[in-house]
C-alpha cells in the first residue's frame, strides 16, 4: 500500500497537466501495471494515468472534510464526525473520485471500539484511517488509496493526551532549533502511528506584518528578526542571542 501511495503522490502533479488537456484517458490494455509493486514508479504512474478518466483525474485533486463522509445523515455535508456513513462514502469516494480527506482543527473521531468509549484516542484515529482506506481501495474503480491530511501545526493535538508544543511563534522565540526539531520529530511519529500523514504543518516563514491573523503560525515576525540582528551587533559575544 505504501508503494501505491508513493506512486499516487508522484503522479499528483501530473494529474493537473493531464486534466488541463481536456481529454479523458483511454484505459490501457493488459493487466494493471500500476498495481505491480515490482514495476518502477515511473511505469506505474504512466500506466495509471492512461487508465484514468478525466473525471477521475479531477477527483484526485479534490479534498473533502472527513465529516462529509461520516455525518449522521445522507446529506453528505459537514455535519460533524459520526460513524461511517456508507451512502456518503460512496458519494464522495466512488461517485466523485475524491483523492484526499482532511481532518480540520475541530474534527475528532467517535469511539470505534464498540464499547462505549469516549472516542478521539490514537486507536480511534488509526481505526478510522483503516476503515475509510479499506473502503476506498475496495470500492473505487482503480483501487487508488486516499491521502489523509490533518491539522498538526504544533503537535498532533487532536487525540486525547497527545503531546502539544507551543505555536511556531513561541518555538521561534526560544531561538533553539533543536527544540523545534524535537517537536517536529515527535509530531511526525504520532502521525505515522495513525496513517494521517499529510500534515498541514507550520508556515516556514517570517511574518512581515503582525496584523496578519496567522502570524502565530510562522516562526517569527520580521521585526523580531531585524531586532535580533541589531542586538548581535551591539552586545558582547557571550551575551548575544
Amino acid at each position: 500500500m505504501r508503494r501505491i501511495l508513493l506512486a499516487v503522490g508522484v503522479a499528483f502533479a501530473a494529474f493537473a497537466v493531464a486534466t488541463l488537456s481536456g481529454t479523458a484517458a483511454a484505459p490501457a490494455g493488459g493487466p494493471p501495471r500500476y498495481l505491480d509493486q515490482k514495476a518502477s514508479i515511473h511505469n506505474r504512474v504512466n500506466d495509471l494515468l492512461h487508465r484514468m478518466t478525466l473525471e477521475e483525474k479531477v477527483g484526485q485533486m479534490d479534498q473533502q472534510l472527513v465529516d462529509n463522509l461520516t455525518g449522521p445523515s445522507n446529506n453528505c455535508g459537514s455535519q460533524g464526525w459520526a460513524q461511517l456513513n456508507q451512502t456518503c462514502l460512496k458519494t464522495w469516494l466512488v461517485d466523485n473520485n475524491v483523492g484526499s480527506l482532511l481532518a480540520g482543527g475541530t474534527d475528532n473521531p467517535p469511539d470505534t471500539t464498540g464499547q462505549g468509549g469516549t472516542g478521539n484516542t490514537g486507536y480511534d484515529w488509526a481505526n478510522e484511517y483503516n476503515m475509510i482506506q479499506k473502503y476506498a481501495i475496495e470500492n473505487s474503480r482503480l483501487h487508488i488509496p486516499l491521502i489523509f491530511g490533518v491539522d498538526a501545526v504544533h503537535g498532533f493535538g487532536h487525540p486525547w493526551q497527545a503531546p502539544l508544543f507551543p505555536q511556531s511563534i513561541g518555538m521561534g522565540a526560544t531561538w533553539d532549533p533543536s527544540a523545534t526539531e524535537a517537536g517536529g520529530a515527535a509530531t511526525g511519529k504520532a502521525l505515522r502511528a495513525t496513517g494521517w500523514v499529510w500534515d498541514f504543518a507550520p508556515v516556514q516563514d517570517l511574518s512581515r506584518d503582525n496584523r496578519w491573523g496567522r502570524t502565530y503560525e510562522t516562526w517569527a515576525d520580521a521585526w523580531c528578526h531585524r531586532d535580533r540582528q541589531a542586538l548581535r551587533r551591539l552586545l558582547p559575544g557571550d551575551q548575544r542571542p
